[in-house]
């Protein structure tokens, strides 16, 4: 791990490298470890390097606000998810950014220059691949917008791939749990990781070139975007007891339409999709993890019969409760399937 990082005042904080006898319970095999700690709180970050590409998972345990400097004499072009809460940064040639939790995009800096902000009693978790300019020409024939990115990365212009950021599907957030977990060694396990990556990918080029089609969207003040953040959060605290759309805008303290519009815009999909969404994955870790009958798990998702639970799972998932759960546990999936 070559950044560097410090304080906000360029003070540079000290991480090492935590062997495997002093990491009691290594939750990403193989990777490299590192950690570091300070007034702010403590920091871990997992490393796995792959030909073309290397692999950051990063956890930020915040005790109090802070701000965090990162700096790195050399380029860096990433995909990046913010998997656990929001993250906040001012990379320079690329001004501020946030993406919400669950937002990826593709970014390209010919040095690293950033401050990201954070709040205390929070936990923060993104997942980065940086990659290098020839792994991804590989796939340009298919992503027109792919090509005018990396014609700007040869000319060292710092960007974004997509002005709108992607939201990490279920399917994404599946492999990323795939990849942290692989079970494989050696070269099994290179190869693995390498066909994870590329079909992770796939996904996210496919769904920021897609997002180009969508009409630009209403104008999003940073408060907005934390309200429709809150409303997020809310939705997958409360799926048990949903509420109406204006009941949830009042809530948070946003009108109905900024809702609306907002969520759509942000999320890349509606309110109700998304509450859907969620309580088939909340219904899958359920069904994977624990012994909580089938009828329960209904309940718990906010269907009040059995029947309707039961349809609409088969809808979105393509096998009934009781089809998913033996073949999801017959294939280990049941095994970490949370972050």
């Amino acid at each position: 791990m070559l950044l560097k990082l410090g304080t906000s005042e360029r003070e540079e904080i000290p991480y090492f490298l935590v062997t495997s006898n002093a990491a009691p319970h290594p939750s990403i095999p193989d990777a490299r470890t590192f950690e570091a700690s300070g007034n702010f709180g403590s920091l871990r970050f997992y490393e796995i390097d792959c030909p073309g590409f290397s692999i950051w998972y990063s956890n930020y345990h915040i005790v109090t606000k802070t701000r965090l400097c990162g700096w790195l004499d050399a380029p860096m072009l990433e995909l990046h998810f913010t998997v656990n809460n929001m993250v906040h940064y001012k990379l320079e040639g690329l001004g501020d950014q946030s993406l919400l939790q669950g937002q990826f995009n593709f970014s390209y800096a010919p040095f690293v220059n950033n401050v990201a902000s954070f709040e205390g009693n929070e936990i923060y978790t993104t997942f980065d691949i940086h990659f290098s300019k020839e792994y991804l020409e590989t796939v340009t024939p298919h992503f027109p917008m792919l090509v005018e990115f990396l014609n700007n990365v040869q000319r060292e212009k710092p960007g974004l791939l997509s002005k709108y950021h992607g939201l990490m599907s279920p399917e994404m957030a599946i492999i990323i749990r795939h990849i942290l977990r692989c079970q494989y060694a050696g070269d099994l396990k290179k190869i693995y990781v390498q066909a994870k990556v590329m079909e992770l990918l796939l996904l996210a080029l496919a769904q920021l070139d897609a997002g180009r089609l969508i009409a630009p969207g209403i104008t999003l003040r940073p408060y907005d975007l934390e309200k429709i953040r809150e409303a997020h959060d809310y939705l997958l605290r409360n799926m048990d007891n949903p509420c109406t759309l204006i009941e949830l805008s009042h809530k948070v303290g946003i009108n109905d339409f900024k809702l609306k519009k907002g969520f759509k815009q942000v999320y890349g999909t509606t309110v109700y999709e998304f509450l859907i969404d969620a309580r088939m994955e909340r219904a899958k870790v359920l069904l994977l993890d624990t012994d909580t009958s089938i009828h329960n798990i209904a309940f718990n998702t906010g269907y009040k019969n059995l029947s309707s639970f039961i349809t609409a799972f088969r809808r979105k998932v393509g096998y009934s409760p009781g089809q998913f759960k033996k073949i999801g546990r017959s294939q280990g999936l049941g095994l970490g399937y949370k972050f």
